[in-house]
């Protein structure tokens, strides 16, 4: 908790030790891990400037780095994640956000082809969370290029990975995509059956920027069937789930 690596960085500061000890280094990564867990985006990008000249493990400059680009991406700022992620030996959870940077940034065909390779990476170490996560990202991006039979094919695929895993946060991602997908061919519902399968998997994990994220798109699916009421609610409790946790990309099927 924030609370706990509070305690130890006072430890650190009665032991004298400075931003450059190793020991100083490890807990000031921690409070930034903790910081942006609880969505609290300023904290977090103080605390990283604070080991920007420190010299890291190659593990805590993966973490310093994810760290970076994760609050680069709800501010918005894609092309610092670009650059942050320009290596070309990068870590597959990096290319992993790289190609979501790259659609944010509306470079479709480039984020295909950065999911492809981390999707064969992770295949080749056998990181099975990794290629479901690979899989209905790759479904999402041949939704927006309009192609719907391939993206329904991966997301079967995915569902059937994801259902092995027995992880119900990677299921709700899963079938929230595929709520997306039948929304937009006009299913309304399959995609409320979907949704809400999504819905109640996200639930019982405790992900509340993944529930947030399918409350908005239930609010998207009111919208469009002109149920008013249904939609400010489930709109109002997506929106308000989403600030709390610094989400910025769960405003309905994006």
């Amino acid at each position: 908790s924030r609370a706990a690596w509070s305690q130890a960085r006072e430890a650190c500061v009665r032991l004298a030790l400075d931003d450059a000890d190793p020991m100083t280094v490890a807990v000031i990564l921690g409070q930034a891990r903790a910081a942006r867990a609880e969505g609290d985006v300023p904290a977090t990008a103080e605390l990283l400037a604070r080991l920007r000249d420190q010299t890291l493990s190659p593990s805590q400059q993966l973490e310093w780095v994810s760290l970076q680009c994760s609050i680069a991406m709800i501010r918005g700022e894609y092309d610092v994640v670009l650059t942050l992620t320009s290596d070309d030996d990068l870590e597959t959870d990096l290319l992993v956000v790289r190609a979501e940077a790259l659609r944010r940034a509306g470079r479709l065909e480039e984020s295909a082809v950065a999911l492809e390779a981390a999707l064969a990476a992770a295949e080749g170490v056998g990181d099975a969370h990794t290629v479901v996560a690979c899989r209905w990202r790759l479904a999402r991006l041949r939704r927006h290029l309009g192609r719907p039979e391939a993206a329904l094919a991966g997301l079967r695929q995915a569902l059937e990975e994801a259902s092995a895993l027995d992880d119900p946060d990677v299921e709700a991602q899963v079938l929230r995509e595929l709520g997306h997908l039948e929304l937009a061919a006009g299913r309304m519902a399959e995609a409320e059956e979907a949704l809400r399968r999504s819905l109640d998997k996200s639930a019982s994990a405790g992900a509340r920027s993944e529930t947030a994220g399918t409350r908005l798109s239930l609010g998207e699916l009111a919208r469009k069937r002109g149920d008013r009421a249904a939609a400010a609610r489930d709109g109002s409790a997506g929106a308000a789930g989403a600030s709390a946790r610094g989400v910025t990309d769960q405003a309905g099927p994006g």
